[in-house]
């Protein structure tokens, strides 16, 4: 058995919150003002916790006209939906991690990243972080949820779950952002046809 410091094991950490004991000696943390703001630091051994923000990915990953989104099978947003999405590992290159998540959770292998939006979030109970939200080609696989996803399945513009049905606000602006971004192309699409403008990608 591992060795199991007893003030540690009575630590009711809970995901968010700031470590109450020092990684190196075990001893209580405190607040202190360290580096221009407060914050936990060991009196013992002088370590000094700095709050990393998390780095997440999410993928928009089209079909047609239809967004594939997952159905969350944990917490935070279990039983809502989102875009297929997870955390960077520390030694992960942000695109791999996309590629990753996609297998693990949609069973899908993709490809032609490119990068939508970068933005900070602070809806997640495990804490405030950046997400990179990627656009995707499907390069192989068939849709099967896995993960921490319950569920997958592809979404028509006018099929897309209410926004409070979906886990995460930064998904909620990127699919306004997919909605208003297939509104034009469609009334472009009508314009063209009205002054009688062949589509380039229909062959003559």
């Amino acid at each position: 058995m591992h060795w199991v410091c007893p003030r540690c094991a009575q630590d009711r950490w809970q995901p968010g919150m700031p470590p109450r004991f020092c990684p190196h000696c075990a001893h209580p943390l405190e607040e202190r003002t360290a580096f221009g703001r407060l914050r936990p630091v060991c009196a013992e051994c002088g370590y000094v916790h700095f709050r990393d923000p998390k780095l997440g990915v999410s993928i928009l990953i089209e079909e047609g006209q239809r967004v594939l989104l997952v159905r969350r099978a944990i917490e935070p947003g279990k039983g809502k939906w989102c875009l297929p999405c997870g955390f960077v590992d520390w030694d992960e290159e942000p695109e791999a991690a996309a590629a990753r998540e996609c297998r693990e959770e949609v069973g899908l292998a993709i490809t032609n990243l490119e990068l939508l939006n970068a933005g900070h979030y602070d809806d997640d109970l495990r804490g405030p972080g950046i997400n990179l939200t990627y656009r995707a080609l499907i390069d192989a696989g068939a849709l099967r949820p896995g993960d921490d996803a319950a569920e997958g399945r592809f979404f028509a513009p006018g099929e897309l779950p209410p926004a409070e049905e979906m886990a995460f606000r930064s998904h909620r602006l990127v699919l306004e952002w997919w909605l208003k971004r297939n509104e034009d192309e469609v009334e472009s699409a009508g314009e063209q046809q009205a002054a009688g403008i062949a589509d380039p990608s229909v062959d003559l």
